[in-house]
């Protein structure tokens, strides 16, 4: 049956005859496992990305200069500022050893570099001769006549730049770098795995993974060539341009906090190997720490007003962070120059946390379609009980709807008792069931007194196979919908691999009276897989749960349950799913599970509560009333229609309530 077929209610075939199963696809039986090919690949181009761009940083730059050329200071004397020019890094110089330096072109004016530098180092020692810079100094103002003290000083510290270059291109030559980016990413991806060990099973995960660190590299750049070529500021005016916190807060926000936190500590080491500065590690710690703020602000945004203070809050964690690490660095021009770079400092800063917030509202909408991962967002939009399945799903199978309702209820409930994130899995036990709109009027709680069960004329095999369908169909569905993947995981794996116990014990018993062959198992037993993630596995739980307390309040009625026969239903339950291993693939502990019983029986206490028996109510006429009226007629006593005892359920009843025998009351 195609899709065009079955998507509508008006085309859906009524229950008899027997809806046609569908066509078997591999939607419910993909198993994740490890790609090598993928991965390896996206560890490579990311490899070749933080390579590439740090050899970038270790170019040599352009010299800080109001000039185009600087070739000497001689040359400097008279012009015109045409920019501000701060330190890039401190040094000491001695104007008479600088004067003696000519042209540096060419052959010769290595070699006079060499010498000047020399005489440089060695004058050190006479601190009457020396003058000291300080890093991000501020050495010349826009507009500002160029005297012979000031291009004696332009012209020192160039000359320290390219010092600085050449021992840079010494100490960390091209295969040293290569190397250096290698343990990186090896040390990245083995923290991966050990947090998350099921990250490699998806190669999506991964190169975006790669796209974020990509994305951070290319804001280092850009930042870089942006301050070196129209900011001219000094290096504080570089850590507030650069949001350092995007990439970080991006990951995070796609896919889950351990894998921003790991790619936090990567980029931290890539900035400081690329950005230039005296301190790398300040530079590091700097990056790290914005990331953090980044990193709590906006993993679990989803409201829109959250965005705002998340950039309000990464424009204050940037000034906070530029001032302490001038104050950490001891520039003493820290509070006597604030008028001079204050101003641009606190607009690149409000501009960093706008690009971020700005970056954070748009990427994610794009990126989570291109790779089938899932934001708080999303989950906010889906959330939303007027989406066209659960529209359908409460016109068309309304006891289902219900019934997914409370399954909710009590997922949400135990999800926040382990911790687990309570916004999925109540999405995930809105949609679980939305399978059974493949056949609805099979399923009990869609069935009403007046209405022949149709699994009475079924065999077992056959009413098994319906049961069953309903999770292919849900995950069909799911797709046709374009719900996020942990929905149709969740679709998929509630009820795991395990046996439609009734319907098998059914099949077994005309087996042994027929002296026929025995049932195969296989027929009776869900495809699976079973659940990987804590969200799914609560649904499953709260789903069996859930169709039980329905299947023994109706059996026995409220008067006759209380909390203690709920805990004991609950717990039984509970224990058959972990003897039967359907919850080995999820990442619970035992202390979990028992979390989640004690959560579960408590919210069902809190939703069949027992209530009191009222008397019947004794109509008495009022005294007025007595009076006035004639006495009544006296007719004959007519006998008492005996009771009509109560119809217990059938046994296919209380199967489909739960869909597997385990989860409900069996007669």
């Amino acid at each position: 049956m195609s899709e065009q077929q079955i998507a509508s209610p008006a085309e859906q075939e009524p229950p008899d005859p027997l809806p046609r199963p569908l066509p078997r696809t591999q939607a419910t039986q993909s198993k994740s496992r490890f790609k090598t090919t993928e991965t390896l690949t996206c560890f490579l181009l990311l490899w070749a990305l933080c390579y590439l761009s740090l050899l970038y940083g270790r170019i040599p730059r352009t010299l800080y200069a109001p000039g185009d050329e600087l070739d000497s200071a001689e040359t400097l004397v008279g012009t015109v500022a045409n920019r501000d020019v701060y330190a890039e890094r401190g040094f000491y110089y001695s104007p008479a050893v600088i004067a003696s330096n000519k042209k540096l072109n060419g052959n010769g004016g290595a070699a006079q570099l060499d010498a000047g530098t020399n005489a440089i180092a060695v004058t050190r020692e006479l601190p009457g001769d020396l003058i000291q810079v300080f890093p991000d100094e501020l050495l010349v103002r826009k507009g500002t006549v160029i005297s012979a003290e000031i291009a004696t000083k332009l012209q020192a510290h160039n000359l320290s730049l390219q010092q600085q270059n050449r021992l840079s291109r010494r100490l960390l030559p091209i295969y040293q770098t290569a190397l250096l980016c290698g343990l990186l990413l090896f040390c990245f991806g083995l923290s991966i795995h050990s947090l998350k060990p099921d990250f490699f099973h998806r190669s999506e995960r991964i190169v975006l993974c790669s796209l974020c660190a990509g994305l951070h590299l290319a804001l280092l750049v850009g930042g870089q060539w942006l301050h070196g070529n129209l900011i001219y500021g000094n290096s504080l005016h570089l850590l507030a341009l650069i949001p350092l916190a995007l990439a970080p807060a991006l990951a995070a926000y796609l896919m889950g906090m351990r894998i921003g936190l790991c790619l936090t500590v990567l980029l931290s080491a890539l900035t400081a190997l690329l950005l230039p500065s005296n301190q790398p590690y300040l530079l590091s710690i700097n990056c790290f720490l914005v990331a953090m703020v980044g990193l709590l602000l906006f993993h679990n945004v989803n409201k829109r007003y959250r965005f705002m203070w998340g950039g309000l809050g990464v424009d204050a964690a940037v000034l906070a962070l530029c001032l302490f690490f001038a104050w950490y660095q001891d520039m003493p021009w820290i509070w006597s120059g604030i008028g001079d770079y204050g101003p641009k400092l606190l607009a690149l800063a409000l501009l960093n946390g706008l690009i971020v917030v700005v970056a954070l509202f748009l990427l994610p909408s794009i990126l989570e379609r291109l790779f089938d991962v899932t934001t708080p967002s999303s989950l906010g939009e889906l959330n939303d009980r007027d989406h066209p399945l659960l529209e359908r799903l409460r016109n068309e199978a309304p006891g289902t709807y219900e019934h997914s309702l409370n399954v909710a209820r009590l997922a949400t409930d135990a999800a926040k008792a382990i911790g687990a994130n309570p916004a999925l899995a109540e999405v995930c036990a809105y949609f679980h069931d939305i399978g059974k709109l493949y056949a609805p009027d099979y399923f009990a709680e869609n069935q009403h007194g007046d209405i022949p069960n149709p699994h009475d004329k079924l065999p077992p095999e056959e009413s098994s196979r319906i049961l069953r369908e309903h999770v292919r169909y849900g995950v069909e569905l799911a797709r046709k919908y374009r719900l996020n993947r942990p929905i149709r995981e969740a679709i998929a794996q509630h009820h795991g691999d395990s046996v439609i116990a009734y319907f098998f014990q059914r099949a077994e018993q005309i087996a042994k009276k027929n002296s026929s062959k025995a049932p195969d198992i296989t027929d009776f037993r869900y495809d699976g897989p079973r659940p990987q993630r804590p969200e799914v596995v609560i649904v499953e739980i709260a789903d069996t749960c859930e169709a039980a307390m329905r299947s023994l309040f109706s059996n026995q009625g409220s008067a006759k349950v209380g909390g203690a026969r709920i805990g004991e239903r609950v717990n039984e339950l509970l224990f058959a799913k972990l003897q039967a291993h359907q919850f080995d693939a999820a990442p619970l502990t035992l202390a979990d599970f028992m979390k989640i019983r004690d959560q579960i029986v408590q919210t069902l206490c809190n939703i069949y509560h027992e209530r009191p028996e009222y008397p019947p109510k004794e109509t008495t006429p009022a005294p007025n009333e007595t009076q006035k009226r004639p006495a009544p007629t006296a007719t004959p006593a007519t006998p008492a229609t005996p009771a009509t005892p109560a119809t217990p359920a059938t046994p296919a009843t209380a199967t489909a309530t739960g869909d597997s025998g385990p989860s409900t009351e069996t007669p």
